[in-house]
Order: C-alpha cells, then sequence, then structure tokens
C-alpha cells in the first residue's frame, strides 16, 4: 500500500452533498407520476369493520384507495431476523385484524400528494377495539422465549464461592432512529413486467430479494436505486410494508406512485431500538479477579415477529470470566417490530455490564481501569481461541493519559468543579468484526482513469471514499481519478451495510478487483507491441499515473488505450478463507452471509476505552457533560477523517442516549407519545463540548488483506456506561435506567 492508504482524504461526495446535487431516493421523479398518502389505526388491538371510501373515489384526482379488501395477495415472506428479507412477516392489508397502534389500515393514491393526504384524512374507518393491548414489558415480564444462551464453567458454584459480589439490575427504553431522510418509495413498473424502485437503503441487493419473492418476480426484473442516504443506523436495512404497498399500488394503476412516510408515521411503521431489562450477578475475588458471570436479559418485541438482540456473546469476551452464565429472551408486546440500531445488542448490553464492572470496582475500592487490567484475558475465554488482534488495555493506558486519569480523587462526591460536583467515569467499548462476502467490478480506461461498482451502500460513513482510496491505492493513482458508483442493485452484489462490514469486505473485494485488472493490464502490456513487449510483468509497477519498468515509462492513458478493447476490467468476489463456500454462496442468492466474531481459528473484535467528565448542580440536579475522550482499535485506519467522524458521531449519539433519548409511550393506547422531533429529545449542539477522539496503530493480518475492522458502530458502545459511572462518582448515587434525567439527581 502507498501513502493514500492512512491519509485522511476528504470525502469524494461531499461537494455533491453539500451543493444539493446529491439526488437522494425521492428526489427522484417519473413523467405521469402519482402520490400516495398512509391512513394508519388509531387502535392497538381490534378490527377494522368497514372503510366508506365510494364518494372519495369518485373525486377527480383521487386515482385509488388500496384497503384490505382491494390489496392483491403477495407471496409470504419473512424478517431478516427469520430468514427472510422484509422488516416484518406481517404485512398490513392481506386482512381486517389491527395489530398494533399506527398500522398502516389504507393508502390513498392521487395526482398530487397534498390531495392524496387531505384525502387520507378524510377517509372514514369503523373499527371494533379490544382491550389489553400492552405497548412495553409489563414490570416483572419473563422471557416468553428464549434466543440466546452461553455457559463457561459452573457459573452458580462460582457465585457461591465468590469473596465479593454485585447484583443489580438495569433498564433501557425504546429509541427510534429519526435519520434526517425520511422514510419513503418511488416504484416505477415498465412495459415487460419489471419494476425499478428507488428507496432509502442499506441493502439493495436485499431489497431486491425482498420485492421480488412477494411479487413473484426473477430477480433481474427488480431494480433497487439508493445511491445517496441520509442516515440509516440500521433502520434502513430491510424492506418496509409501506413499500410493499407503493410498488403494488403503481403496478394495479400502470403507473409511477411516490409514497412520503411522515416523521410522526414512521414511529410506528419503521424499526426502533426496542426496550431491554437486563439482570446482572458478578462475582470476584478480595483482590479483584472477577469469578463468575451470570447475565439475563429480556428485550421487548412484538406480536408478530421474533426481534432479538443478544449481546451475551460479546459481554463474555471482555474479560477473563472462568464461568458464566448467559439467558436472553424476548417478550411480545403490542407494537410495530423492532429492529437493528446502531450496535443493537451492544449498547443496551454494554450499558449494563459495564456499569456493572464499575460497581464492582467501587465494592472492592479498585481503580476501575485497574480493574479490567487485572482481568485482561490472553485468549477468548469462551472457546480458548487467540485474538486477531486486541489492544483494550492500549486504549485504556493511551485514554488514561489524555484524559488525566491519575488525577481522579477515586472517593465518590471528593471532586469539585467551582460549585459543581465532579465526576469521572471509563467504560470499555466493544464491537464484533463481522466478516461478509462481496463483490466489486473495477475499470481501467483509456482516460486513465478507474471505475468501481458494487451494491455497497454509503449510508454517511464514506464509503465513496475508502473505496476511492483503495483503488488508487493499488493503482498507482489519486482518488480523485477514481469514480465509485454504488447502491443500484444492479451492480455486483455486496452485503447489507451493517454490523461494520462495509470497509472489510468490499474494501477486499475492491483491492482485489484492483489487483486482477492491474495484472490483467500488465501481461496484456508484455504481450502487445509497444514500449513493455517482451518484459515480465512482474517487472511492471503502476506509479503516478503512469506504467514504469526500470526507465521505461508510459502513461496509463496512452498504455491502456493501446489495447483492442480500450480498456482493462476484472470482477472480483471476496470471501473470508475460513468462510465456508456453501455459506459465500448464499450472498450471490441475495442471502446475507456474515461470519464472527468467532472464527475457525480466531476471534476477532475492535476494542476502545471511553473517559467522560461530568458536572453536576448539587441544587438544581443539572448534568452537563464538558469532555469525553475515547481511544480506539480498529485494525488498518483508512481514512483518519471519516474514521474520525464515525467515531466522533458515535460517541455523541451514545450521549444522547444517556441522556435524552426515549421513545415515550401512552400505555393507555399503546401509542408512541412523543413521534416527531419537538418531543423525542436528542443532543443538540449546546450538549456536546470537548469531544477529543484518538485511533492507535493495530496491525490485523486474519481478518482480510486490508486488515480494517469495522468503526461505524464501536463509537456508541461504552458512553452510556462512562457517563452512569461518572454521575456515580459525582453524587455517590447509582442510577441503572436510562435516560438519566434531572428528577433522577435531584435530592
Amino acid at each position: 500500500m502507498n501513502a493514500i492508504i492512512g491519509t485522511p482524504v476528504p470525502r469524494v461526495d461531499g461537494r455533491a452533498k453539500v451543493t444539493g446535487s446529491a439526488a437522494y431516493a425521492l428526489d427522484h421523479g417519473y413523467t405521469g407520476m402519482l402520490h400516495a398518502a398512509l391512513v394508519l389505526s388509531p387502535v392497538a388491538r381490534g378490527r377494522v369493520l368497514s372503510i366508506d371510501s365510494a364518494a372519495l373515489q369518485r373525486e377527480p384526482g383521487i386515482r385509488l384507495v388500496l384497503t384490505h379488501e382491494t390489496m392483491p395477495r403477495l407471496q409470504p415472506d419473512a424478517s431478516m431476523m427469520e430468514g427472510g428479507h422484509a422488516h416484518s412477516g406481517f404485512r398490513p392489508l392481506e386482512g381486517d385484524e389491527i395489530r398494533y397502534h399506527g398500522q398502516i389500515v389504507a393508502m390513498v393514491v392521487a395526482d398530487g400528494r397534498e390531495q392524496a393526504e387531505e384525502a387520507a384524512a378524510r377517509l372514514h374507518i369503523r373499527y371494533r377495539a379490544k382491550d389489553g393491548a400492552t405497548g412495553l414489558m409489563p414490570t416483572g415480564a419473563e422471557a416468553e422465549q428464549q434466543v440466546g444462551e452461553l455457559d463457561v464453567g459452573d457459573a452458580d458454584a462460582a457465585w457461591s464461592a465468590a469473596e465479593t459480589r454485585i447484583e443489580a439490575s438495569y433498564e433501557e427504553p425504546p429509541q427510534h432512529h429519526n435519520p434526517i431522510e425520511l422514510y419513503g418509495t418511488l416504484a416505477a413498473w415498465d412495459g415487460e413486467g419489471g419494476v425499478e424502485v428507488h428507496v432509502p437503503s442499506q441493502w439493495a441487493g436485499g431489497m431486491q430479494a425482498a420485492i421480488a419473492k412477494p411479487f413473484g418476480l426473477p430477480m433481474e426484473k427488480v431494480r433497487v436505486r439508493s445511491a445517496y442516504v441520509g442516515g440509516a443506523f440500521g433502520g434502513k436495512a430491510t424492506l418496509l410494508a409501506s413499500s410493499l404497498l407503493t410498488i403494488a399500488a403503481a403496478r394495479m394503476l400502470g403507473r409511477p406512485v411516490k409514497l412520503q412516510v411522515s416523521r410522526q408515521q414512521g414511529f410506528s411503521n419503521s424499526s426502533f431500538r426496542p426496550q431491554a431489562r437486563q439482570h446482572i450477578r458478578l462475582g470476584a475475588t478480595r483482590e479483584g479477579r472477577l469469578t463468575s458471570l451470570h447475565y439475563r436479559t429480556e428485550n421487548q418485541t412484538s406480536r408478530l415477529d421474533d426481534a432479538a438482540f443478544p449481546g451475551g456473546e460479546i459481554l463474555a469476551r471482555l474479560y477473563d470470566i472462568p464461568a458464566m452464565q448467559m439467558r436472553e429472551g424476548i417478550v411480545r408486546t403490542d407494537v410495530n417490530t423492532p429492529g437493528f440500531m446502531r450496535a443493537p445488542a451492544e449498547t443496551p448490553a454494554m450499558f449494563a455490564f459495564e456499569s456493572a464492572i464499575d460497581e464492582m470496582a467501587a465494592a472492592l475500592r479498585i481503580d476501575p481501569v485497574e480493574l479490567r487490567r487485572r482481568n485482561e484475558p490472553a485468549r477468548d475465554p469462551v472457546g480458548g481461541k487467540p485474538w486477531s488482534s486486541r489492544s483494550l488495555l492500549r486504549c485504556y493506558e493511551r485514554g488514561a493519559e489524555l484524559f488525566g486519569w491519575s488525577r481522579r480523587d477515586h472517593a465518590p462526591r471528593s471532586m469539585r468543579a467551582d460549585d459543581d460536583l465532579l465526576g469521572w467515569g471509563c467504560a470499555t467499548s466493544v464491537y464484533p468484526t463481522f466478516i461478509s462476502t462481496s463483490s466489486a467490478r473495477l475499470r481501467i480506461t483509456a482516460e486513465g482513469r478507474a471505475e468501481v461498482s458494487c451494491a455497497a451502500a454509503d449510508i454517511g460513513t464514506g464509503t465513496y471514499t475508502i473505496l476511492a482510496q483503495i483503488a488508487a491505492d493499488r493503482l498507482g493513482l489519486a482518488p480523485d481519478q477514481v469514480t465509485v458508483r454504488l447502491g443500484d442493485s444492479a451492480l455486483t452484489p455486496t452485503n447489507v451495510a451493517g454490523g461494520s462490514t462495509t470497509a472489510l469486505a468490499t474494501g477486499n473485494a475492491v483491492g482485489q478487483a484492483a489487483e486482477a485488472a492491474r495484472a490483467e493490464l500488465f501481461a496484456a502490456l508484455c504481450q502487445a507491441e509497444g514500449p513493455f513487449q517482451g518484459e515480465t510483468p512482474d517487472r511492471l509497477r503502476l506509479e503516478g499515473g503512469q506504467v514504469v519498468s526500470g526507465n521505461k515509462r508510459q502513461s496509463l492513458a496512452e498504455a491502456v488505450g493501446s489495447l483492442p478493447r480500450g480498456h482493462v476490467e476484472a470482477l472480483s468476489q471476496w470471501a473470508h478463507p475460513e468462510m465456508p463456500s456453501k455459506q459465500a454462496r448464499k450472498l450471490w442468492r441475495a442471502g446475507s452471509p456474515q461470519m464472527g466474531p468467532d472464527m475457525e481459528s480466531f476471534t476477532a473484535l475492535a476494542f476502545g476505552a471511553q473517559f467522560v467528565e461530568v458536572r453536576i448542580n448539587p441544587r438544581t440536579g443539572v448534568l452537563r457533560v464538558p469532555r469525553m475522550v475515547a481511544v480506539f482499535a480498529g485494525g488498518t485506519i483508512l481514512n483518519p477523517q471519516t474514521a474520525h467522524s464515525q467515531l466522533m458521531g458515535g460517541m455523541i449519539w451514545g450521549l444522547s442516549n444517556a441522556l435524552r433519548e426515549k421513545s415515550e409511550m401512552d400505555e393507555r393506547h399503546a401509542a408512541w407519545a412523543n413521534a416527531d422531533m419537538a418531543e423525542y429529545h436528542i443532543a443538540v449542539n449546546a450538549d456536546v463540548h470537548e469531544t477529543q477522539v484518538e485511533m492507535l496503530e493495530e496491525q490485523d493480518d486474519k481478518i482480510g488483506p486490508i486488515g480494517a475492522k469495522g468503526l461505524g458502530e464501536i463509537g456508541i458502545t461504552g458512553v452510556a456506561p462512562a457517563i452512569a459511572n461518572a454521575v456515580f462518582h459525582a453524587t455517590g448515587r447509582r442510577l441503572r435506567r436510562l435516560p438519566i434525567r434531572v428528577e433522577d439527581l435531584i435530592g
């Protein structure tokens, strides 16, 4: 690799986004396009008795009122978590039953958007409501179904023998994504039974499959396009029911149809982070060696799908604990199906576990960083495999140095800043390294440029930029000499842009394609008439836009232009050597194969250390976070600028997760009560102060040639417990429920 890898290259898509020329899904349009609007149920359980749409449908400009009586029947598909590609296996308008508040009960299609929305508001529907809807997990609810378990050693015996014990319960609320770009769909059928769909998407290939199956179409008859995504965070990984209805309406009418889902409607017609409760028992010796861990968690799901986010497998790999018992289950509630949200399992799991670790440190009167150092595992505690790389202690050492941790007085309520209580807390960050398959096509043109194309999504993470860097690195070009096309299911398939997999998998595919194209170019030049005829390919190299061998030089443009085809092209399909070929082949059928963190011969995770300072007014309870410092190790850092952006953004969201965010439930009606940006509180500029991010150099040759672990999600993990631990240090009060608010700190 040359200096391009590891260089803070500005985003290649930055100008398009700043100038407004970047076209997001619903920026597109078609001649003759119609507009759709949703009608949602005001009850959480019950049935639709009647829909009076006759008068509405006689109005000029009203083209369709789609209800359960007029909706065409589609073939079934399962949710992504249960082997399919849809967000939920349940489809509204396939019957008259109401399963949750805000369920779609009708769609109105009209000539204009305002007309469709106004007509939807006037549609008269009669319901029979049922009592007993439950929007959140009842207090004391036990898991209705186990979704994950892990046993290492005899945890019960180790707990009984522990010299010091900690037992506590923790709770995290439901939260919604609230991306800037709202959900929506634009569908247009052609005259040959094919459909083109513009939809905000983390996975064009997966959504292609999610459309093809219900409509009984070959995959090649479906094209999904999403070149730019305005925030996703897991919420745009799967196809929503509203998209299927839009596509169906477009086919019924024979005209393109666009649907814009409002922010309020999106709360019940997309995914969300589910409510979670966790109970931990932690045992240790008096010297601070952890001896036992019991971890039990329940997270809510809907009554429609078994959406589960078990994090115990990750917690079990943080420290050297010889005896562990993990039990993870779900509790069904009357809500829309939850789904992936940035570090979906790790964010709540780490809040509970890293809070418990701090509680143990306080009970033992051991520095929290020192307690973690004493329990650093040399190998994976679960299976005994070696780490691909592990730099957690280095992160803590550097983070403590940057933060000034050595100046901390460890006694609670012992530090002050002016009149405020001052608290310093820390916590571990972790995210598993998931290894997926991917593919890419690369063409070197007669203009001396490279073109990279694949179906991968750039959801704001910098994928356009890092793929350009990797191709440029292999071909001796500058990044601005590489054009990258993404977000189109007609391009070569990739995995979902989730689980922090894209940089590793698609980056390796692009690097492999570039190397193959380079090899083909060199072989052709050594055989063709020209300056390199008779040379051996291993003597040629690319640098500065030129082909070089000894004293011989030729511009890349001239070299490629001299070939019969006038270009060189290579297609690469990358899979890790330890991924079984059968599993790898699933991707080419729009499956979602990924492995990790437990591979055949190693275990791979990215690590970090979070340090937080809080200041609390003892009279008003107002809490501020003036300083956050974090150090991460994630293998090769392809682009420090985009990586820094991802990590800092994750840390800020972690602050928001700890202090602001909660999807409030009106439990009388099992309805989301704060479904807008006025009342769903998130961290704003006034909440965010000094935020310092540092990335360590880390070599990891086991995970793949480019050695890059994912950094898109790790930044959020560990922030909430670090804040909660800092609050304890400042006040002596242990808070085990998020978000932490003023009312928790008064008195």
